[in-house]
């Protein structure tokens, strides 16, 4: 699967009329703020697996233990399965290091494509200390105060919108 394909998959999910704004969706939030990242082989820097379907949680606690890390949702793309012919992609969360490069602390395969919004640090432990959750997009407990545009200042520093990433195989 290459990128474009990723991006019109994602697309796809977005739908034509939301309450929400200014994001319809978690694939629309995706799409118009996150990036592709950097692909590595796997395991990376001693990574140790988390817990599966904990990717959140997992991101958050690497991050707390790496400082340099930075966190990382989206969607993140499975290679084809046997009988698909075709990548699907999964809300996922991972880290990345400094150089953009995709650090997966929770699947034990690497996805094919990694295509999400790197968060600020503060402001991902400021989230999940005053929500009591993990996951910062798909917050429809709380009334998707990211999709709705209630809480500035989210974007991380180090990895602007405008700084996209060449993925590496």
């Amino acid at each position: 699967m290459t990128v474009d394909e990723a991006r019109k998959f994602l697309a796809a999910m977005v739908p034509p009329q939301s309450h929400l704004a200014p994001y319809k969706s978690v694939a629309d939030f995706v799409l118009q703020e996150g990036q592709e990242l950097k692909v590595a082989e796997l395991p990376l820097r001693g990574c140790m697996l988390g817990e599966m379907k904990q990717c959140f949680k997992n991101s958050h606690d690497l991050i707390l233990r790496e400082p340099d890390l930075t966190y990382v949702e989206g969607y993140a793309f499975l290679p084809p399965c046997r009988g698909y012919g075709h990548s699907f992609p999964i809300h996922h969360a991972w880290c990345i290091t400094p150089e953009g490069i995709v650090l997966d602390p929770t699947w034990k395969d690497k996805g094919e494509i990694y295509f999400g919004v790197p968060f600020d640090r503060d402001f991902a432990n400021w989230f999940i200390i005053e929500y009591k959750r993990y996951c910062l997009i798909d917050s429809w407990e709380e009334g998707f105060p990211l999709l709705t545009g209630q809480l500035p200042e989210w974007r991380s520093k180090d990895f602007p919108k405008e700084a996209s990433c060449e993925t590496t195989q």
